[in-house]
């Protein structure tokens, strides 16, 4: 039997490369953002291998949607730091911000390009995807285990200082903040990651992989309600109604055992913890009161206002932004004589939301900008819904990816995007270049 290096090389790359997203948050800055300067300059070697495919259709409307927020950021930054209309310099760590757009771009084309040489070479693709999606959320459970008790020695320099000792709201409740940094993002992480499982298992065959997905999704169910995030939590139950409909015939005997354990595990947190306190949910719903009167919902809202307000002062500022000038934006008091209202200090930049942060990033304009690409593919599989079950899972992930903007930014994450765009271009490809089976072998 002839050993093809080749077909072998390929597949443990993509592999490798879906695995990189388990890299930690090292504690300080240079650190963590040397990190994020080898996984973007990692998937720019990556993406030079697709200097000879041609890209057609949805493909390049996207690819080209990608550039525009690349150079859209690179001119806007230069513009604010020479503009400095609040006369607050930028620092290294305001320009390491553009690695963002940059990254989402390569990641964008390396992945396209990794699973294509992989079906060329004949490769499984869905396995080799169930294995990313598998190890990435049981690492992700197994994380926040450690952060909960303690008692994984090794795994504190992944997320060493990501766990308050006291949440806003109930300060003698310990919150973990998980392997990105935030809870309702590790949520929404488990939620992505969720969501390819249930697509996987719409296409793939074997017992043993079935197997493997129901206890993935289980991992992931655990993982969101550690977190504590409804937001969070939101996304996963959707994402397994909405597999349920489109696969009913086929997953009735193992949707009920999902929704079985998910049950209990529900009643154990929500019945044991303050945070889901439901006498406090229907004090502050009840008596006259509406859901945005929610401590969680008004915060946000907050936020929100904050950030137009801030945005809507200046005419230059309402178009683009303030840049990421974090010592600016981190202390709202430095623009008191312009903003009164806020002269007694605050922070604006760090919200629960990517739509305040790209809002008083790079403004109105970079709004449509920023959120063009998905807008984009969102509309191409709204038009084309009927046309296959991927279209449907598709549509329904930007769907949801564009929903949670309003309340948590993954956006902004590495990690959420990092996976995200596993999927995208695992549906790019599909539609883009003609694969239609990627069980393959």
């Amino acid at each position: 039997m002839r050993l093809n290096l080749s077909k072998i090389f390929y597949r443990n790359l993509l592999i490798f490369s879906g695995l990189i997203a388990m890299s930690p948050n090292f504690g300080n800055f240079q650190a963590y953002n040397a990190v994020r300067a080898v996984f973007c300059i990692y998937f720019l070697i990556i993406s030079l291998g697709a200097y000879d495919m041609k890209f057609t259709g949805i493909i390049e409307k996207v690819r080209r949607s990608l550039a525009v927020v690349v150079i859209f950021s690179f001119l806007v930054m230069f513009m604010h730091s020479l503009l400095l209309i609040y006369s607050v310099p930028y620092t290294l760590r305001d320009w390491g911000e553009l690695y963002k757009p940059v990254y989402y771009y390569v990641l964008f084309i390396g992945w396209i390009f990794l699973l294509y040489k992989n079906y060329v070479l004949g490769n499984n693709i869905l396995k080799s995807v169930l294995i990313i999606c598998s190890v990435l959320s049981f690492y992700n459970l197994l994380v926040l285990w450690a952060l909960k008790n303690h008692t994984i020695p090794f795994l504190e320099p992944w997320t060493p200082h990501y766990t308050i000792d006291g949440d806003l709201i109930y300060p003698q409740f310990t919150r973990p903040y998980g392997l990105t940094g935030q809870p309702g993002t590790t949520s929404i992480y488990s939620g992505i990651l969720t969501c390819i499982l249930l697509w996987i298992n719409s296409e793939i065959k074997g017992k043993i992989n079935k197997v493997i997905i129901i206890a993935s999704v289980i991992a992931n169910l655990i993982t969101s309600l550690t977190t504590y995030s409804r937001i969070g939590l939101f996304f996963l139950l959707v994402s397994i109604v909405f597999f349920v409909f489109q696969n009913a015939k086929r997953v009735v005997g193992y949707s009920v055992i999902i929704f079985m354990v998910f049950s209990y595990l529900s009643a154990n947190y929500l019945n044991n913890t303050t945070y889901f306190d439901i006498n406090k949910f229907k004090r502050d719903t009840g008596e006259g009161k509406s859901i945005t009167e929610n401590s969680s919902v008004t915060s946000r809202l907050g936020n929100r206002q904050i950030a137009e307000d801030a945005v809507l002062y200046h005419p230059i500022t309402a178009i683009f932004g303030y840049g990421p000038n974090k010592n600016l934006l981190s202390n709202i008091s430095l623009m008191g004589d312009k903003i009164p209202q806020y002269s007694d200090g605050g922070q604006i930049w760090n919200t629960d939301s990517d739509y305040s942060i790209l809002l008083v990033r790079w403004g109105f304009l970079g709004l449509i900008v920023y959120f063009a690409p998905y807008v984009i593919m969102l509309t191409y599989g709204i038009k084309n819904w009927r046309k296959d079950n991927m279209t449907r899972f598709f549509t329904f992930f930007i769907g949801m990816m564009l929903f949670t903007v309003q309340l948590d930014p993954p956006f902004s994450d590495l990690r959420c995007m990092h996976i995200a765009y596993l999927f995208i271009a695992l549906y790019m490809v599909h539609e883009g270049l003609g694969i239609k089976d990627f069980n393959r072998k």
